[in-house]
């Protein structure tokens, strides 16, 4: 097999693809088989492994930890007897507890010969960072490819707890002949052993502390399919024939049109009852962080007069923080911080340093104008 008439000029096709998450179990296991049809599908023997960023869980109770302690060298097997333990094998920088285990694989040639991928993990991960140290890529290489080989591997990836849901990337770089996702959602309670032997409660919570009671899923899928619910709570996704996912010069960012469902946990299953609760804790932290200090005060007083006229006050307040530097913009900056980040401390501060990012300024003109006796608020 050199070519597929599904996918005319493919260099390499998935002939099986699967993705199981096990949330009340922390764990996520992909299993792949996927033929290489040309020599540019060689690079298919590199395999990425996506890792979750973002790490949202929040637990609370007796033993909202499946580790052992916070800075154990042990993992706690995912079961409510916790028996056993396996070594973790690359945790994984994100102030996250995870890592992959269970990675397995072999390449199986034309003529039936079949090199196995062998070695711990912790040899085979090759891990790659960003200039600020961040895990940047985590991959592992399959052995001895050569065109007509079928790659097959399988890993599990094993996490301390997350909020975030799974993201399932439907479309791949390569045309996908059959694909099964299955996602089992954590309780809203999660049944714990607590230290004495007995089981107790731990709540899953957001950021805000508000517990989660719903999932909430957000699909693209080709025309009839669809995201299926089964009585006990899991979701699955079937589907063949998956086109890969166009790479073109200067084309558009692919992930808003790719097929994809992406699940959340939700405290608020209403959308107007959830953006509610979320703008009142956004705007409970901006006061605090945009309170008005003496200091604030005190500037506000060299920086207008008691009689000027509101419109003119804020004009001269808005000169004042435009003075002011902008640490998007320089080689130590952030600017991909969204209009929901509100920093620790206090906006004072920038008083005393004379800079900060574009939304710490914003929270001090907010806090300025304020003082200023103007009729100030914050919007996201």
């Amino acid at each position: 097999m050199t070519s597929d008439p599904k996918a005319p000029g493919a260099a390499a096709v998935y002939l099986y693809r699967e993705e199981i998450t096990d949330d009340p179990h922390y764990f996520r296991t992909v299993y792949a088989r996927l033929k290489v049809l040309t020599p540019a599908g060689l690079d298919a023997a590199v395999v990425h492994v996506p890792i979750q960023k973002n790490f949202v869980y929040y637990a609370m109770g007796d033993n909202s930890s499946r580790f052992k302690s916070a800075y154990s060298n042990n993992w706690a097997m995912p079961s409510i007897n916790h028996a056993g333990e396996d070594e973790p094998i690359d945790l994984v920088s994100f102030n996250v507890k995870g890592n992959v285990a269970a990675l397995e694989g072999r390449t199986i040639h034309p003529d039936g010969t079949i090199v196995p991928l062998t070695g711990s993990a912790v040899d085979l991960l090759k891990v790659k960072r960003d200039s600020s140290g961040q895990i940047a890529d985590v991959s592992f290489t399959m052995p001895a490819v050569t065109v007509g080989s079928i790659l097959e591997y399988r890993y599990q990836i094993r996490y301390d707890g997350f909020e975030q849901a799974p993201d399932w990337q439907i479309q791949q770089s390569y045309f996908v002949h059959q694909a099964h996702y299955s996602f089992t959602p954590a309780e809203p309670m999660l049944r714990n052993r607590a230290g004495d032997g007995a089981v107790s409660d731990s709540a899953l919570l957001d950021r805000n502390g508000e517990t989660m009671t719903d999932v909430e899923s957000l699909a693209n899928l080709p025309p009839g399919a669809i995201v299926k619910q089964d009585a006990s709570g899991g979701y699955t996704v079937d589907l063949t024939d998956i086109p890969a996912l166009p790479s073109e010069p200067f084309a558009p960012p692919a992930a808003a049109e790719a097929y994809r469902v992406s699940f959340f946990y939700t405290p608020a299953p209403d959308s107007k009852d959830f953006w509610q609760k979320e703008m009142g804790h956004w705007t409970k932290r901006v006061d605090g962080y945009a309170d008005v200090t003496s200091e604030i005060k005190h500037t506000v007083a060299e920086i207008v007069n008691a009689g000027d006229a509101p419109a003119d006050k804020a004009k001269k307040i808005y000169l004042f923080v435009q003075n002011l530097e902008n640490t998007d913009f320089n080689g130590n900056g952030v600017p991909s911080i969204g209009s929901g980040w509100v920093p620790d401390g206090h906006v004072d501060r920038l008083l005393e340093t004379k800079k900060g990012t574009s939304n710490q300024i914003a929270f001090l003109y907010l806090a300025l104008a304020r003082a200023a006796g103007l009729d100030a608020h914050p919007v996201r």
